[in-house]
């Protein structure tokens, strides 16, 4: 995998995570990687809600209300 070429924020982290896992992925998963980039599972899951809002990624609901992420696609 290559390395990252940005800042390493929180919100690059899951970007870069999303990019490189082109199927929705659970917020739990986004959370679990909390550990690897040194932050908080609560901080990942709100960075990936802001990236969200700012239509940076695509969010859903699956039918158990379990929130998925993935990147936007064109």
């Amino acid at each position: 995998m290559p390395l990252m070429t940005q800042k390493r924020t929180v919100k690059n982290h899951i970007v870069f995570y999303l990019r490189h896992h082109p199927t929705w992925i659970s917020g739990l998963e986004l959370e679990n990687q909390a550990r690897y980039w040194q932050s908080k599972p609560s901080i990942v899951s709100r960075r990936a809600r802001e990236l969200a809002d700012e239509e940076k990624i695509d969010r859903q609901l699956d039918y158990r209300k379990n929130v998925q992420y993935r990147t936007k696609h064109a």
